[in-house]
């Protein structure tokens, strides 16, 4: 005898299991195509903005309920406290700030919904790579290698022996292996290839005098600060970064996991500050209330100078933290 799911028993008929699973394929390709045509028939019903809400809405349920599973999860040391220093920044943002529109305000609203359900520095640094943050965009596989070398054959400005010190520019272990490739011994993205010749022609040009201090407008998700900071050619005594603090978590993340926490220093209060007496290497400076605006007007006062390498600034506005913090 056989018996169905319900406990009741019938003569068996051959194999009944395969059948019936067969059966149940059946019904369910059925099913699906039945809601796919509804979903097709209310799309061309429904005005288009209609649509699009609801897919948003649809989307938003999706977030959270991956948001509810996340929570089973565990959460690192460094998360919890990126985490904590975006919570405090963002309350103390100033309303008097100019409004950054509607372009960066969607991202960070993204960021908002996505947050609870990243609980580890790899999960947040791979999604600050990712399209939905807004920060970088990458290559992969050879045409990441093309364009590796692109770059170096176009670095005819920067000397020989500078070049030598490419390979050790390398990408943090939290970079995933998805957009990294090896290269004359180290690991690299698309992104970090522009940080390197970028930092290998700054150095080229102020040979002579060479930066102590480095201010990052813009930091993105902390690999330019830790490429100034780990090089072979010239590493300053410490860099600033100034970004917006739903950028900032990113460098937060990651450089407290390649530096130690020791070594990085989130500014949350408006008293100035000496940076040697710090001790930290970096100092993470979100655009907030403090700082009376000096912070804000700093970096408005660059903006229309966006095209050009951000750590430059260092060298042509004589930043020192003390100053501005």
């Amino acid at each position: 005898m056989t018996a169905d799911r319900y406990g009741h028993l019938f003569p068996p008929r051959g194999n009944d299991g395969a059948e019936l699973a067969a059966a149940e394929r059946a019904f369910t390709a059925r099913v699906r195509t039945a809601m796919l045509s509804v979903r097709r028939m209310v799309k061309s019903l429904l005005p288009d903005s209609l649509h699009a809400g609801a897919l948003r809405a649809e989307n938003r349920l999706r977030v959270a309920g991956a948001g509810l599973v996340a929570w089973r999860r565990p959460q690192d040391q460094i998360t919890k406290t990126a985490k904590e220093n975006l919570r405090r920044s963002v309350r103390r943002r100033d309303s008097s700030l100019p409004v950054f529109g509607d372009h960066w305000n969607g991202y960070a609203r993204e960021l908002r919904r996505r947050l609870p359900t990243l609980r580890s520095a790899e999960e947040l640094i791979n999604y600050g790579q990712s399209p939905m943050a807004g920060i970088e965009s990458h290559l992969r596989g050879e045409s990441l290698r093309a364009y590796i070398d692109r770059c170096i054959t176009s670095a005819s400005d920067v000397p020989s022996g500078l070049l030598e010190h490419f390979s050790s520019f390398n990408a943090s272990s939290l970079v995933s292996e998805r957009i990294v490739t090896r290269y004359r011994g180290a690991r690299l993205d698309a992104n970090l290839v522009n940080v390197a010749i970028t930092i290998l022609r700054l150095i080229s040009m102020l040979r002579d005098e060479l930066p102590k201090t480095v201010c990052d407008i813009g930091g993105g998700i902390g690999g330019s600060t830790l490429s100034w900071l780990k090089n072979t050619a010239h590493r300053p005594e410490y860099v600033t970064i100034i970004d917006l603090p739903e950028t900032l978590i990113f460098a937060d993340a990651l450089l407290r996991h390649e530096l130690g926490n020791a070594e990085v220093r989130y500014l949350l209060d408006d008293r100035a500050i000496d940076p040697a007496a710090v001790g930290a290497k970096v100092l993470l400076c979100p655009i907030h209330a403090g700082n009376d605006g000096r912070v804000g007007r700093l970096v408005h006062a660059v903006a229309r100078y966006a095209a050009l390498p951000l750590f430059l600034f260092s060298k042509l506005f004589r930043y020192r933290a003390s100053e501005y913090t």
